[in-house]
């Protein structure tokens, strides 16, 4: 949004901004860190304070011994919550990174081996093969990356910080219990940074909720048993909400001089809405005359692919909050099945923007009086409808999407 009216874009007054700017970003890279490590108890103190919550829950106290008596926190942790994929890559670094040629193919023979098992969980959960084998790939590669960061030293380190405190307090009591009821031992508890673990990555709560003992050992094992693992995503899934009966969605096109600010993730028209308005399948044909909603998404922008996204998409969404992510997992899925790939090819001469440029971006919008937030190096929504409020302004195609040439035109 745009709080103050601007008549063009003043060269003069973004140069004055400019040398605002270094400073801006130094002071808040500077108090961002801070935050991350600030806290008024120590970490000793406050593992004695956790430690007396997890008897309280019930947790066994040899186990709160095994688990927190020699704990230290792991400050490379916080460094790897600031500079997640999702937040510092740009649409075409995520999409080659997980969706490549290896991975279809891995992906392919690992649904050619499993083709029993998995006709036989999505029949059960109603989840079409292709997409728990996608999950699995882009999680795991086939469980050949789980992660070897010790849950309970990742979780606390979390925990104590303030940020996303109680949330990762949470999962770490949950964890403690899942060792307790003997499905893993403290030893054995390893995964990503944040958490999650075994062949789908799983939050402990999302263990407790959604696991499967898929082998009927007595035991629910997402780390050593893939069959654990791809049962408990789908039955993960079907509590999602998630339809068989249609898929992800669909890569379209978009005719000349496209009113870009139709495209919104959560604001889905009947098709017939999206056809009026000239969008077509990427073989130039009409979209289908079937009655479903769709929103669309341009993850990178104009020169980038455009989407028409289902309901399915939104569920994988609240598997991993991340359009890139679910974009991944639905583009995976159709590469694997259907040998289907990107239309839309990587624009020639393409770069990404750096955290710093991106910086530079948002600065100079709030300079100008557009409404974009604490500049933080990632585009939100504060920022991307601020883009689309200069891109309009200033007589430029409104993706709300920063590229170079967005970049070129506000900082000088």
């Amino acid at each position: 949004m745009k709080v103050q009216q601007t008549q063009g874009l003043s060269l003069m007054k973004l140069k004055r901004y400019l040398g605002v700017f270094f400073l801006l970003s130094a002071l808040f890279s500077i108090q961002t860190v801070a935050a991350e490590i600030d806290h008024t108890t120590t970490f000793a103190d406050w593992i004695k304070e956790l430690k007396q919550e997890a008897l309280e829950q019930g947790i066994s106290p040899s186990l709160v011994r095994q688990a927190f008596d020699t704990l230290t926190l792991n400050e490379k942790i916080l460094g790897f919550d600031r500079k997640q994929p999702e937040f510092s890559l740009g649409f075409w670094e995520y999409f080659e990174r997980g969706v490549n040629a290896d991975r279809i193919a891995f992906g392919k023979k690992k649904l050619l081996e499993n083709q029993k098992l998995l006709n036989k969980i999505g029949k059960k959960y109603g989840v079409q093969p292709r997409f728990l084998v996608a999950f699995w790939g882009l999680e795991t590669d086939f469980g050949r990356v789980k992660g070897s960061h010790p849950l309970v030293q990742s979780l606390a380190t979390l925990a104590y910080n303030p940020r996303r405190g109680d949330f990762f307090r949470s999962e770490l009591i949950q964890l403690l219990k899942i060792i307790d009821s003997g499905h893993m031992n403290l030893a054995e508890a390893k995964g990503s940074w944040a958490g999650a673990f075994g062949h789908t990555q799983f939050m402990p709560s999302t263990f407790a909720q959604y696991g499967i003992d898929g082998n009927k050992d007595g035991k629910i094992n997402l780390i050593d048993s893939h069959i654990d693992a791809l049962h408990s995503a789908a039955n993960y899934l079907k509590n999602l909400g998630w339809d068989d009966q249609k898929t992800w969605g669909r890569e379209v096109l978009l005719p000349q001089g496209f009113d870009f600010s139709l495209a919104k993730l959560y604001e889905k028209q009947p098709l017939a809405f999206w056809k009026q308005a000239g969008v077509m399948k990427v073989s130039g044909a009409s979209l289908p005359n079937v009655d479903i909603d769709a929103a669309l998404i341009v993850p990178a922008g104009l020169d980038g692919p455009a989407f028409l996204v289902y309901e399915n998409f939104d569920r994988i969404m609240r598997w991993n909050k991340s359009i890139f992510f679910a974009l991944n997992v639905s583009l995976l899925a159709d590469a694997i099945e259907k040998d289907a790939m990107l239309y839309k090819e990587k624009p020639a001469g393409y770069r990404a923007l750096k955290t710093s440029e991106i910086l530079q971006i948002q600065t100079a919008l709030s300079r100008l009086g557009y409404t974009v937030g604490t500049p933080d190096g990632i585009i939100g929504r504060q920022t991307r409808a601020a883009l689309r409020d200069f891109q309009r302004q200033n007589q430029i195609p409104a993706d709300g999407y920063p590229n170079l040439e967005t970049r070129r035109l506000l900082v000088r």
